[in-house]
């Protein structure tokens, strides 16, 4: 017993001990010489801390200005800047800022800097090899590499990137920003990528096997400035991407995320670019404003280029605005464009809208030697400028098979679908084009009846001959497919299900209470949901109200905070949210005078529309008779709702659209009007029944 105490204490010893030495502290104001790596007594350079810790150890950065060239070398250690704002690496070195090697043992983690100006052959900001490596809360910016990745260069490592930025990175090869080596791994969550630039790959580059997830990003105007330096069509090394480049790879996925603005200014794929790649998963991205320019092959993708890249979902995605300059498929080119019958890869495209795109030939998509699936797409105001390979939609060219379901080809130039390689068959069923198709359930040339197509708004009007006119039996096999989303009773023609429209909200302030209203959903309508939170994103107190009635008031709220309010609708599934509204009581103290601010005032009621009831808020600069009246438009009265003297303040009345003797009045619109001392104003109000 006395030996297993012994050795238990012992246990405990060396507990403390690793406690107290877990945190090593760094201060520009420290010394190396006399530090200790205490709170009381921190060590000036990072490299120090560094050196000190060992595996599982922090070393904690106060605010300042450090230099770079920091090197870790098999330790699990975290590298945590006091903020992100004023803890900064970018001393100008010609080598990486931070050096990550065989950190295997467990993650090392760098988090809260600013990293800038570095340089070197391969990642001026942190290059990583076989390690596994977390960056969170860090901004890149200014760094270069003269081959590749910039920012981050990762070999042979497990990257995760989060919240993070990277701007006004550049190399001179692959990856503006990130590149990821064939036997890398690398998540990108929450992160900007703006004005970084590359030979391919303007922002994030993957060559050789590297496995890429990229989710809640923004990419944005990143420059893919290099061309295909090996044309060789059965062993080809292109080029582009001015977003993300990624060849001879295997598994990209991209969630949630705008690439927006890219160029490749002499390659393909102007947001993406993908080539000899398989299993790729791309979903709810908006890909617009992107541009390929490159003369030669391979070139087109104005918004994304998939050569010889089997195995493609890309679905639930806006591509708009984005142009091939020189080539084919200004939103996406799509197939092997190699000459060989037997290269044949795989798509499916689903609930894509496809606008206002540009190119040579397909001025939405443009496929080759493909085999493809369109879904449930729109494809609307696209334009191709050769009348020879034309498809201001859709060109289909070399042994391409597209099978057309549930979409919408409508006001493109010159023509929907062009087939330029007869010797195969375009099917097209069940969806609207403009010339004629053989096919079952199709519509030929008929206006869809979109919201407002001038302004990009493509969801159908309710009286569209598109809602339910689709197929849930997209693979023809006499079933419907389950994971098929739709409302009525048949999915709609184009990628815009038609659903009941989202609650409009409105809000005001009375006294300590905020009054809330909202369009009534009328149809299959089992309850609202209202959300309540202190920020827009609705991730910070969040509070939750379920009601049936399309007004609420909230009386448990404190003055001086913002309240951010959204509303949605279950009907079997949830209507989009309402806009969202804001309120802020403010705390007044108010002295004997300060109603003399106020001018004579009668406030819009809230709501309107509104059945039952509705709130009349009113300005009172002094004390006063009033009179509150409700007319019909025949000039009679119907309710009395004040008549007594006032004093001075903001005052509030309700009325339950009832007239005087206490009965319910009918539907329609009726005007109200105050009368105080020699002020008089009305308004109207419309009630619904």
């Amino acid at each position: 017993m006395a030996n297993y105490t012994y050795s238990l204490f012992i246990t405990l010893i060396i507990f403390i001990t690793k406690l107290n030495a877990g945190i090593i502290y760094v201060s520009a104001t420290g010394s190396d010489d006399g530090g200790d790596g205490s709170a009381e007594n921190p060590f000036e350079t990072i490299q120090k801390g560094v050196d000190i810790a060992i595996d599982m150890d922090t070393v904690y950065v106060s605010n300042g200005i450090y230099e770079g060239g920091i090197s870790i070398s098999n330790k699990a250690i975290s590298i945590i800047g006091e903020s992100r704002e004023e803890t900064k690496i970018n001393q100008p070195i010609s080598s990486p800022q931070i050096s990550i090697i065989e950190c295997e043992a467990g993650t090392t983690r760098v988090e809260n800097f600013i990293i800038e100006s570095g340089s070197s052959n391969n990642g001026g900001g942190i290059f990583s090899s076989e390690s596994t490596i977390e960056v969170e809360n860090v901004d890149f910016s200014n760094n270069s590499s003269s081959n590749n990745g910039a920012a981050i260069n990762s070999i042979e490592s497990t990257v995760k990137v989060q919240n993070s930025t990277f701007s006004l990175n550049t190399c001179n090869s692959l990856g503006g920003a990130i590149y990821v080596d064939p036997l890398s791994t690398c998540e990108i969550y929450n992160s900007s990528f703006d004005n970084n630039g590359a030979l391919w790959g303007g922002a994030i580059a993957t060559v050789g096997g590297g496995k890429l997830l990229v989710e809640g990003c923004n990419i944005s105007f990143n420059t893919a400035s290099g061309n295909n330096p090996n044309p060789d069509y059965d062993y080809p090394t292109f080029g582009g991407g001015g977003g993300i480049y990624q060849e001879w790879s295997d598994s990209l996925e991209i969630y949630d995320t705008e690439i927006i603005n890219n160029t490749a200014a002499t390659g393909a794929g102007g947001g993406i670019a993908i080539y000899l790649s398989n299993d790729i998963i791309i979903d709810n991205i908006v890909l617009s404003d992107n541009s390929s320019s490159g003369p030669d092959y391979p070139s087109g993708g104005g918004g994304a280029a998939f050569y010889r890249a089997d195995n493609v979902l890309f679905e639930n995605s806006t591509i708009a605005n984005n142009v091939s300059n020189h080539n084919s498929g200004g939103g996406i080119f799509f197939g092997s464009e190699s000459g060989q019958a037997s290269i044949v890869v795989h798509a499916t495209f689903n609930r894509l809208t496809l606008v206002n795109n540009s190119a040579l030939s397909g001025g939405a998509i443009f496929g080759w030697s493909a085999i493809l699936n369109l879904y449930n797409s729109t494809i609307a105001q696209n334009e191709a400028s050769n009348s020879e390979w034309s498809g201001g939609g859709l060109a289909s060219h070399y042994v391409t098979e597209p099978n057309i379901i549930n979409s919408l080809f409508y006001d493109n130039i010159p023509n929907s679908i062009h087939n330029g390689y007869p010797q195969t068959s375009v099917l097209v069923a069940y969806s609207l084009v403009q010339e004629v198709w053989a096919g079952e359930g199709n519509l030929v040339d008929i206006d869809p009846l979109f919201m407002d197509p001038e302004n990009e708004d493509f969801r159908l009007q309710l009286t569209s001959p598109c809602i339910d006119a689709g197929t849930a039996d997209l693979d023809g096999n006499g079933f419907d497919d389950n994971d098929l989303f739709y409302t009525g009773s048949a999915p709609d023609m184009g990628a815009l299900e038609w659903v009941i429209a989202a609650p409009n909200l409105e809000a005001y302030a009375q006294d300590s209470t905020v009054i809330l209203a909202w369009t009534e959903i009328e149809e299959d309508l089992l309850y609202y949901q209202l959300d309540r939170a202190t920020n827009a994103m609705f991730t910070e107190n969040v509070d939750q109200t379920y009601v049936t009635t399309n007004t609420y008031t909230d009386d448990d709220i404190d003055t001086d905070i913002e309240y951010f309010y959204r509303v949605s609708g279950y009907v079997g599934y949830w209507t989009d949210y309402s806009n969202t509204v804001s309120v802020i009581i403010e705390s007044l103290d108010l002295d004997e005078d300060s109603a003399m601010h106020l001018d004579y005032k009668i406030h819009q009621n809230y709501p309107n529309p509104f059945n039952p009831t509705t709130q009349i808020k009113y300005d009172l600069p002094e004390d006063a008779l009033v009179s509150i009246n409700i007319y019909d438009l025949m000039g009679r009265s119907i309710k009395s709702l004040v008549n007594s003297q006032q004093t001075a303040g903001y005052r509030s009345i309700q009325w339950n659209a009832t007239n005087n003797l206490g009965e319910p009045v009918s539907a329609g619109m009726y005007l109200y009007t105050i009368q105080a001392g020699e002020f008089r104003q009305t308004k109207k109000m419309v009630l619904l029944k």
